[in-house]
């Protein structure tokens, strides 16, 4: 199986957008959140008030055609710690808005 570490044909251009995910999860200003397993971002191009992305930090997933029943724990995770600190996020508003 390649991968991009034994081929340098599928290496991504220092400009590609992923390495500036990359780049944003070493940036303290741009980290929400993060434990050992995930790092929660910021959106540097915000498509709403609220613009989040969770990503993992060990894994190299490059899309989601790569995820295997290897990563469903990685992903529950991910999934189980978003709900927990939006809901702490958002709770303000649901308040205001009842």
């Amino acid at each position: 199986m390649e991968t991009e570490n034994n081929n340098p044909s599928l290496l991504k251009p220092n400009n590609h957008w992923s390495n500036r995910l990359l780049q944003s999860m070493n940036d303290p200003n741009m980290i929400w959140y993060q434990n050992e397993d995930i790092c929660i971002i910021k959106d540097k191009y915000p498509k709403s008030k609220y613009h989040f992305l969770v990503l993992p930090r060990k894994e190299n997933i490059s899309s989601l055609k790569k995820l295997t029943n290897r990563h469903l724990s990685l992903v529950e995770n991910m999934i189980d710690d978003w709900h927990f600190l939006s809901s702490r996020l958002f709770s303000p508003f649901q308040q205001n808005c009842s």
